[in-house]
């Protein structure tokens, strides 16, 4: 999933909601101005990477 949406990151803004947390918003929201840093979920190992809870 991660390499997924690292892929479309191109086509969506994104809006910090957290420290760790950003909303995906369409292209056209002009209020969504930030840049996650998605290089960084790559570089994890899968050992330290925990599922979220619902």
């Amino acid at each position: 999933e991660t390499h997924e949406l690292i892929a479309a990151a191109a086509r969506f803004r994104f809006r910090r909601f957290s420290d760790t947390i950003y909303e995906i918003r369409p292209p056209t929201d002009a209020t969504a101005n930030d840049t996650p840093d998605f290089q960084r979920l790559l570089e994890r190992p899968p050992s330290k990477v925990q599922r979220l809870k619902v």
